[in-house]
């Protein structure tokens, strides 16, 4: 029988096990709870046990909207590395979530529960099967592309495009300055860069309050970073990296949108820099974060393909699931998700 006992602010428990985990991300370490605690997220965080084990972890954000009131879990629950291989167990420790996530909507009087674990698309039958529903909202990035940092340097150049060899090799000519982001000018450039680029793309966007926030409560604690290119003081292209374990997360980019600045290509100077810099500090994993499937076309194709340029390997999650009780609610909630995101939908 599986327990969920709360668990707020005891991260001496939850960093061990979230350590531990083969499948966490940053998005569930203690320090980004702290950071979404100062946000003003309603939190509520979870310890899973079996006869006295620690067996996992649910980290939940409750959104209280107008007509939609739902939690959410992002890329969890996290569980044992033991759990993910036990088979019959597994099965047994969604039915017992299920229930949980069930009983957490109504003590909540909220209409839904949303999560996407990080677990391979191949297993999303399996969560079918135990009752759960597909969503239509998107969650984290479902699909993501990765880059072997303990690759050497000249493994890493083989495996890029031709075309982005060539800009590497053309921008490391152009006199950029790369910048580790430390001062408040720096936020603030990185902030206006943003702005362009979603105002360019359209894409939705944080104001320079929450990178600033961000900077102050995660940076001194190694769990994200800002990095930019500047060319005659001009700021031409950012990144803003997350941390956890051994691998860094391409979180947030952004790049001029001044035409002839853009001719430049700093954006693939910055990439090459951060992929050197991340090799050098050890790191064995660079996920460049959400891209479009292979064949699939949308809003974020040449995203996609920039990010695909750089070599790497494309892993596909089951992306979000849900749990729900009163099926008009459900309904109503669904029709809104299906208007809402009809288009990042593929």
């Amino acid at each position: 029988m599986f327990t969920f006992t709360l668990l707020n602010n005891n991260y001496e428990v939850w960093d061990k096990i979230n350590n531990l985990a083969d499948h966490s991300s940053f998005l569930t370490s203690s320090e980004w709870i702290e950071f979404q605690k100062s946000q003003g997220k309603e939190i509520y965080q979870y310890l899973i046990t079996k006869d006295r084990r620690y067996e996992g972890l649910v980290y939940i954000e409750v959104y209280r909207r107008r007509f939609q009131k739902f939690a959410y879990a992002p890329y969890n629950p996290i569980l044992s590395p033991e759990m993910i291989g036990s088979g019959k167990e597994l099965v047994t420790f969604w039915s017992s979530f299920k229930t949980f996530s069930e009983n957490f909507i109504k003590e909540q009087n909220l209409t839904l529960f949303r999560f996407d674990p990080l677990l391979s698309i191949n297993y999303l039958q399996n969560l079918l099967n135990s009752g759960f529903k597909q969503a239509l909202a998107p969650g984290q990035a479902k699909d993501t592309w990765e880059i072997n940092l303990e690759q050497t340097e000249e493994d890493l150049r083989s495996r890029m495009s031709k075309s982005t060899r060539y800009n590497i090799n053309k921008t490391s000519r152009e006199g950029f300055e790369f910048i580790h982001a430390s001062n408040d000018e720096h936020i603030k450039a990185f902030s206006e860069l943003m702005l362009e680029t979603t105002g360019r793309k359209g894409f939705g966007n944080y104001d320079y309050t929450y990178f600033k926030k961000q900077f102050e409560k995660l940076n001194d604690k190694k769990r994200m970073d800002i990095f930019l290119v500047k060319k005659d003081d001009k700021y031409l292209a950012g990144a803003l990296i997350n941390y956890n374990g051994e691998t860094a997360y391409y979180t947030h980019g952004c790049s001029t949108s001044n035409r002839n600045l853009a001719r430049l290509r700093a954006p693939y100077f910055l990439q090459w820099n951060l992929i050197l810099k991340l090799k050098v500090e050890k790191f064995k994993l660079y996920n460049m974060w959400g891209i479009l499937p292979e064949g699939i076309k949308g809003s974020i194709s040449g995203v996609s393909e920039y990010k695909r340029s750089f070599g790497g390997h494309e892993v596909n999650y089951i992306g979000p699931i849900e749990v729900y009780n009163d099926k008009l609610k459900y309904t109503l909630h669904r029709l809104i998700d299906w208007w809402v995101y009809r288009k990042d939908r593929y």
